[in-house]
């Protein structure tokens, strides 16, 4: 029972964005945080594989090839003005 649900919980959770994430991140920026999660796909990959679960990742997670990256530091949610944004 608890193996099983190992195995759904990667499937159906970490499986799904992890291994994209780790991915993604250190394509973006290279450093520490991107070798934690190397490593944590690693983890997730071969515990995945040890228990039988099929990692399938997320499509609706994974962003357009043609996406803008913003090259602030800001954080972008495409929503147009930020409601949180102080007028100036």
């Amino acid at each position: 029972m608890v193996v099983e649900a190992q195995r759904r919980f990667l499937e159906d959770h970490l499986g799904r964005w992890v291994p994209m994430l780790a991915r993604v991140v250190q394509a973006e920026t290279p450093g520490p945080y991107a070798r934690a999660l190397a490593a944590l796909a690693t983890w997730v990959t071969a515990d995945a594989a040890w228990l039988g679960a099929a990692l399938e990742p997320d499509p609706g997670l994974a962003p357009p090839d043609d996406a803008p990256i913003p090259d602030d530091d800001r954080a972008a949610c495409g929503a147009g003005r930020c409601p949180l944004e102080v007028p100036s």
